[in-house]
This record gives C-alpha cells, sequence and structure tokens, in this order.
C-alpha cells in the first residue's frame, strides 16, 4: 500500500514539474542584469557629442564704454578698476596705457609704475577719439590669503571711447536682437561648437540716424551665418536715434553685436 502511494506521489510530482516548465516556456521572463542601485551606477551611457541649437546675441561697445568727457577726469589706475581690484594691490611694478587698434594691442604705448598716471599716460588716453579703443595694464603684487605671502598678478581692462548719449535702437535692443535670432534661426540650428567660432559685427549709426560700415571681424567658420548676419543687419527695420556728444551735437557712433554659439 506505501509503495502505491509512494508511485502514485511521484507521478503526481512529475506531471506537476512537467506543467510549470511549460507555462515558463510560454511566458518567459528576461533576466535583469544591473538593475540594482550599486550596479547601475558602475553603467556609463553612451558618450554623445553636444550639438547647439540656437545662438546667444549682445549689442553694445566693443568694450567696457567710458565717456569721452570723463577721460579728463581720470587721474590714476584706481579711477579705472574695480573697488576690489584696487585694494588687493600691495605695490605696482608697472604700469602701461596701451592704444588698441584692428583688434589688437598696437605699439602706441605709455609707462609708469605707480597708482597716479604720467602725463604722458594721461595725454594718450585723453586724444583718444569717439569709438577708439585702449587699455591699462597694470602688474602689481597682492598679499595670497592662503599664504600670506606676496604674488605677483596683473590686470588688463579694455575700454571703448563711447559719446555722452549713445545711440539707441528706438524699438528697444531686445526687439533688435530677438530680430536676428528669429531670421537667423534656419542657419544655426544644431551647431557644433567646435566648427564655430564666437564673432562680431560691427557698424556705424550715423548722425543722420542710419546704418553704415558693415563689417565681420572675422568669419564664424559657416559662410550661410556669416552672409545672413551681414544682411539682416542691412535690412533691418525699424529707426535709431543717433549718438550726442557733450554739446548735444548729434555723431556716428560705432557699435557691435557679438554672437556666438549657445545652448545648453
Amino acid at each position: 500500500m506505501k509503495k502505491s502511494i509512494i508511485i502514485i506521489s511521484g507521478i503526481i510530482f512529475s506531471m506537476s514539474l512537467m506543467a510549470f516548465s511549460f507555462i515558463n516556456w510560454n511566458n518567459p521572463t528576461p533576466i535583469q542584469y544591473g538593475t540594482s542601485e550599486c550596479s547601475s551606477k558602475g553603467l556609463e551611457e553612451p558618450i554623445q557629442e553636444k550639438v547647439y541649437s540656437d545662438f546667444n546675441y549682445n549689442l553694445g561697445p566693443r568694450f567696457s564704454p567710458i565717456k569721452k568727457s570723463d577721460l579728463g577726469n581720470l587721474k590714476s589706475v584706481s579711477d579705472l578698476l574695480s573697488k576690489e581690484e584696487f585694494e588687493s594691490i600691495v605695490s605696482y611694478k608697472s604700469v602701461s596705457v596701451i592704444i588698441i587698434k584692428n583688434e589688437r594691442q598696437s605699439n602706441i604705448r605709455e609707462y609708469g609704475n605707480t597708482n597716479e598716471l604720467t602725463e604722458a599716460q594721461l595725454n594718450l588716453i585723453q586724444s583718444s577719439d569717439y569709438s577708439s579703443h585702449f587699455a591699462i595694464r597694470a602688474d602689481y603684487k597682492i598679499i595670497n590669503k592662503e599664504t600670506g605671502m606676496e604674488a605677483d598678478t596683473f590686470v588688463g581692462p579694455h575700454f571703448t571711447v563711447v559719446p555722452e548719449k549713445k545711440a539707441v535702437y528706438l524699438s528697444g535692443k531686445k526687439v533688435l536682437l530677438d530680430y536676428f535670432k528669429t531670421n537667423n534661426k534656419e542657419n544655426t540650428v544644431n551647431l557644433d561648437e567646435k566648427t564655430i567660432r564666437p564673432a562680431k559685427l560691427y557698424f556705424t549709426v550715423t548722425k543722420k540716424g542710419t546704418i553704415t560700415n558693415i563689417r565681420l571681424d572675422r568669419p564664424t567658420g559657416n559662410t550661410a551665418i556669416d552672409n545672413s548676419m551681414i544682411e539682416l543687419m542691412r535690412n533691418a527695420p525699424g529707426k535709431w536715434k543717433p549718438a550726442e556728444n557733450a554739446n548735444g551735437k548729434k555723431m556716428d557712433q560705432e557699435l557691435v553685436i557679438s554672437f556666438n554659439v549657445g545652448g545648453c
């Protein structure tokens, strides 16, 4: 009797095992690899090259603006530096006033070695005309906050001489930049940052409020973008209010639209 029970039980177990195998064969569960938190952290996603979908645009003078009427009030390097920069200086090694021409520092320079600008340096700065550029190169010593020791460093701010009242796009700066952004979008979609160089579009707002002397400082590496920027500037809608000097006389002013690859 016991033997019969054992045989029957064996048959039932075998049939159950076959049924379970059949069910799993028809409904396989995929094996999961690396699904734990620790495992997933160890897996790196494929590196994808960054592609950018838009450009950043900005409008203004080439460098930090300084009014021509303020040039006569300059006496020292500290007049041209931020408070933080000036307060960090322990002693000066050298101070140079440098005229900028064609986007480069020229050999037209005057030298000093104190905070007070020399007469020659002041004359050079004050002779600068509207829309011209100059730089201050100050080499000096500071106290290193970590070591407490003196360390050599320098500062080199660049300036553009601007009228007392700058030229103004009457519809607003944002409207002008949005005009470029919208109408140049077809040329600036899905650009690789490595193939495009930042560039600047120079133009002059005349005393009559018209636009002239449109030029790029250099090619971006994309002919379509270069041609588009020039053409869009030439055909920009809206009106400009001309710049004025200290006497209220209308005058020409050179401005720059900077543009470069943007996006996240």
